[in-house]
């Protein structure tokens, strides 16, 4: 009997400790400046090694293996060639067995065309359904993806490494997250470790301005807290600034890395204007005449060496015109308090998105689009960069 129960003990086991959940957070991030890697990630309910099985096809004969136990999967994988599509799963192997999720697939171009969506105020809110029906190719957010880090029972620093906020804000947006790229840009909220408080000297109390968590869960390039990203094949560069709330520097409010004219954020800003005949979209979180003005102007002499600047950080929607250099400022949350740029030649308190749609050797086209319908609010082309 002994013998008997052994051998179907020995049957059962492993098909027991096969029996694992289905991974189902997935995201994914460009990880390389240069658009050649796209990151895919995902949780796993148990520490494990990460794989991800990827190709042209359904099959996914390709594989990268990572060996690691963590809960936590990144895992790169060569971009697609601009036209195909790229299918996926993954597999986490842990002490109890193989963890796998369904077969997703993505797409970081189509053979002429770039769709690009940016959101202001994502909040750790769901992606409108105007906006997934655009098939973007690519997601922005303008800051702010999340509504704060701290929780109840967390100290400051238990908040400081707390990944749940986006953990939460992916759960809730699959499976869009699994098949659209996902390229966030900082906010304050996105490291707030305490309830705003007293604005006094010193350093910040109430923010973690490494941004630890959101640098720890998005495997961005460079810094991570900032970064830029080319896609050659439509001549565009992307370049993400942490700039939000930058009058609170050197006090118990600073949310952001040091914005002066000396600082390193702005070093890195004049490296990424280069002389090349490209689109170069600036990705913010501060009010755009603010951070124009700013430094006698040190910010607002290099905008308009790009194509155009974003700005998340009102909630509202808008597009200014300085000597010809566009700023727009987009919010899901649109219906907020409006203080207007005095260069608007576009205000709306409506929730929108902005769509980008890089087209082979035509103008680039952006459209503020209310959430609700769908509905274009305002359309502008940009031709290429001149020399």
């Amino acid at each position: 009997m002994r013998l008997f129960l052994g051998i179907v003990f020995s049957f059962l086991i492993p098909g027991l400790l096969q029996a694992q959940e289905e991974i189902q957070t997935l995201w994914l991030a460009y990880s390389q400046s240069n658009g050649s890697e796209v990151t895919v990630c995902w949780k796993s309910a148990q520490a494990g090694d990460s794989t991800v099985f990827y190709g042209n096809t359904e099959e996914c004969v390709e594989k990268r293996y990572l060996s690691e136990s963590v809960t936590l999967h990144q895992v790169a994988i060569p971009a697609p060639v601009e036209g195909s599509r790229c299918f996926y799963r993954v597999e986490t192997q842990t002490s109890q067995g193989i963890c796998r999720s369904p077969t997703y697939s993505f797409q970081t171009a189509s053979e002429k065309e770039l769709r690009v969506a940016v959101v202001g105020n994502l909040f750790g809110g769901t992606v409108p359904e105007t906006l997934i029906q655009k098939n973007v190719h690519l997601f922005m957010t303008a800051g702010d993806n999340v509504p704060c880090l701290h929780e109840k029972g967390l100290t400051k620093e238990e908040a400081r490494e707390n990944l749940m906020p986006f953990y939460r804000l992916v759960e809730k947006n699959q499976p869009f997250f699994a098949t659209t790229v996902f390229m966030p840009v900082l906010g304050n909220h996105d490291r707030e470790i305490a309830p705003r408080g007293k604005r006094v000297p010193g350093p910040s109390q109430f923010y973690d301005v490494d941004a630890t968590a959101y640098c720890r869960f998005f495997p961005l390039p460079g810094k991570r807290w900032t970064w830029n990203l080319d896609i050659p094949a439509f001549s565009v560069r992307f370049v993400a600034l942490d700039l939000n709330h930058i009058n609170d520097m050197g006090t118990s409010l600073q949310t952001c890395h040091a914005w002066d004219r000396e600082s390193e954020a702005i070093q890195d800003y004049r490296k990424w204007l280069d002389d090349e005949n490209r689109f170069l979209i600036t990705v913010q979180n501060e009010k755009n005449d603010h951070i124009r003005s700013c430094e006698k102007g040190a910010w607002g002499e290099l905008f308009p060496k790009g194509t155009l600047s974003i700005s998340g950080f009102g909630y509202f929607a808008e597009r200014s015109e300085v000597d010809g250099f566009s700023y727009y400022n987009t919010s899901l949350r649109g219906r907020g308090d409006r203080y207007p740029d005095p260069k608007k030649v576009f205000f709306a308190s409506e929730d929108t998105f902005l769509l980008l749609t890089f087209t082979t050797g035509e103008p680039l086209v952006v459209e503020i689009v209310r959430v609700s319908d769908g509905n274009v609010l305002d359309r502008k082309t940009f031709p290429g960069r001149k020399k």
